[in-house]
């Protein structure tokens, strides 16, 4: 052979070895592509997942959202129900005082009742005051005693008797 032979020999030698080493490095490159499909195809998968699940609590927060927004309103016209009832409530007071009053007031004797209103018209005024006197002396005399006083109509009646007499 030749050096021209061997030349040619050694060319083709290194060409096949290159071509060789480049056929293992396509196959190496295609495994590594096929695997990143894979890993690609992966994570695709994994992104609709993801989407969907961030379609879902987007959609749960919406709801939550506007359920707080429902019991915000709810918790207001709770507070105006309350303030309504606490302003009745005050105003129910003011009548229960001012109806105590009334009642101590007709209780000390500053009200008559219409029964003793019928007997001092029946009456002259002097006899009235006479019967007024002798009722608080009774009555004093009842609370020294400790003795609990009459029924008003007994009582009444009581009185009648004496101022008969």
């Amino acid at each position: 052979m030749t050096c021209a032979g061997i030349f040619i020999s050694l060319l083709i030698l290194v060409a096949t070895t290159e071509i060789f080493s480049l056929l293992q490095e396509n196959e190496t490159l295609l495994k590594l592509n096929k695997k990143l499909n894979q890993e690609k195809e992966t994570l695709l998968k994994n992104k609709d997942l993801t989407d969907t699940q961030i379609g879902k609590l987007t959609k749960s927060l919406e709801a939550m959202q506007k359920d707080i927004r429902d019991k915000e309103n709810q918790v207001l016209v709770l507070k105006q129900s309350l303030e309504h009832q606490r302003k009745e409530l005050n105003d129910c007071r003011a009548e229960i005082t001012s109806l105590k009053m009334h009642i101590e007031g007709s209780l000390s004797g500053n009200n008559l009742s219409i029964r003793e209103v019928t007997n001092v018209q029946s009456q002259s005024i002097e006899k009235y005051e006479e019967e007024i006197k002798k009722l608080k002396v009774e009555i004093e005399l009842l609370k020294e005693k400790n003795v609990r006083a009459p029924e008003l109509g007994s009582f009444v009646g009581f009185a009648m008797e004496n101022l008969e007499r």
